[in-house]
């Protein structure tokens, strides 16, 4: 059974990447161009990169455009897709908007929870418990630390990439506090980035760890390096990937061959 818990009360900050690059909407829209442009028969992979892009946009504070596209996503009507990241990020845009939430806004989001049963698990009820008592009813005493929710899932994300699913196996990592997570997410971030937006530039996860250690030999800071060659238009060789995973081997990290093995599909 999928399960879905959030981390209350984080930092509402900007995502690493607003302030270490400067993007028009028009270039983040123009990344996942040629995605759309493949994914229109399919409903399904649409929404996912509807709600990728409206992530992306959202990380770099184009709020009134990220709720665009979430609207996008939900207007789709997608068949047992998951809105949960859609409805709680439009929660979070009118926060950014206008430091608060509306009331219309918490109604679609917990018309969407109660239709859908997801209100049973106790994660997105004590979450939207939150959002009432602080936004909406205002019986709290608004002490808070933040509001964005972050969220994860019980789906695995290596059973997705080994199918090569990799806009769902994308979809459930969350960017928008990338900088401070481990370096085996960063990198598993970063590869899924690459493997679904292709060779267009977006600035690495990986990269602010490797230019600490940039003689190092870890699997971690050679795939790093690997992907910024990608970036310069290099597709990583046999043996790029071969010498990747002897690094990973001798650094005990067997369970990671699988995202290595992904870096075949890097074109």
């Amino acid at each position: 059974m999928k399960k879905l818990f959030f981390i209350l009360c984080l930092l509402f900050q900007s995502s690493i990447f607003s302030k270490d690059a400067d993007l028009t909407i028009e270039q983040i829209e123009q990344i996942f161009t040629t995605e759309l442009k493949n994914a229109k028969k399919s409903k399904t992979e649409t929404f996912q990169i509807y709600n990728l892009v409206a992530r992306e946009l959202y990380n770099y504070n184009y709020f009134e455009k990220s709720k665009e596209y979430y609207e996008k996503a939900i207007k789709l009507n997608v068949s047992n897709a998951d809105l949960t990241e859609a409805y709680i990020n439009l929660m979070a845009i009118d926060h950014a908007l206008d430091k608060k939430v509306s009331k219309s806004s918490y109604d679609k989001t917990m018309a969407y929870f109660k239709k859908s049963g997801k209100i049973k698990d106790a994660g997105i009820e004590r979450y939207m418990k939150f959002i009432e008592s602080n936004f909406i009813n205002k019986t709290s005493s608004m002490n808070y630390e933040g509001f964005y929710g972050q969220y994860s899932k019980d789906t695995s994300i290596k059973s997705l990439v080994e199918k090569k699913s990799y806009k769902e196996a994308l979809s459930l990592i969350n960017g928008s506090n990338i900088e401070t997570r481990d370096i085996n997410t960063k990198i598993k971030y970063d590869i899924l980035r690459g493997l679904v937006i292709g060779k267009k530039k977006f600035p690495l996860a990986c990269e602010e760890v490797l230019n600490k250690y940039p003689n190092s030999f870890s699997w971690r800071m050679k795939t790093c390096k690997v992907l910024i060659q990608y970036q310069n238009k290099k597709v990583p060789s046999k043996d790029d990937i071969a010498g990747i995973l002897s690094s990973l081997k001798k650094d005990r990290s067997e369970s990671m061959v699988y995202l290595v093995n992904a870096l075949e599909d890097l074109k």
